[in-house]
């Protein structure tokens, strides 16, 4: 049987303006044993200013990745990690690191949240420009993690709960 309290990894993905750091937020609450982290993090100065840097995307995203092994090292029960994740291959690392250090994982996808691109772009607080939001939708992948195995879905569920019973039953005569 399974920990009653297994520890989880949340990745909440969708295109900028979305509301993957208002999710994450809202999963974290005030709760020590759950953190969240995104690659903006790595942007933020000590004076909690956010200041994007193209050239270093590659080294936030490499931060982030450490920063989550870390968390997890250390025992957090909840790791919730929010990037845009717009491709399988930008979750992969965290589903593996995930798998790694024992921890269930589970997939939020915001995609646009019914927003359009000029909404998206109004809403989010990096000031992500519209082009960037509509190259973030032409390259988002819809199927990048099913949570639930066949020997989890409710059918194959339900039929071992019959089976059982018939175990039961039999074994009682």
């Amino acid at each position: 049987m399974a920990s009653q309290n297994p520890k989880t990894m949340i990745l909440v993905r969708g295109l900028s303006g979305s509301g993957k750091t208002t999710i994450a937020d809202l999963i974290v609450g005030e709760d020590e044993s759950r953190i969240s982290i995104s690659v903006d993090d790595y942007f933020y100065s000590d004076d909690d200013e956010y200041e994007f840097d193209v050239s270093k995307l590659v080294d936030a995203h490499n931060w982030c990745k450490q920063e989550v092994e870390t968390c997890l090292t250390q025992g957090y029960e909840v790791v919730v990690v929010h990037n845009t994740f717009t491709r399988r291959f930008e979750l992969e690392k965290y589903l593996s690191l995930a798998i790694n250090y024992g921890y269930r994982i589970h997939v939020i996808s915001l995609f646009d949240n019914g927003l359009t691109d000029l909404q998206l772009a109004k809403q989010c607080v990096h000031n992500v420009p519209i082009s960037n939001i509509k190259v973030q939708r032409r390259r988002w992948e819809d199927d990048v993690f099913r949570e639930r195995s066949p020997k989890n879905s409710y059918k194959s569920r339900v039929s071992n709960k019959q089976s059982e019973k018939g175990k039961y039953r039999s074994s009682r005569k």
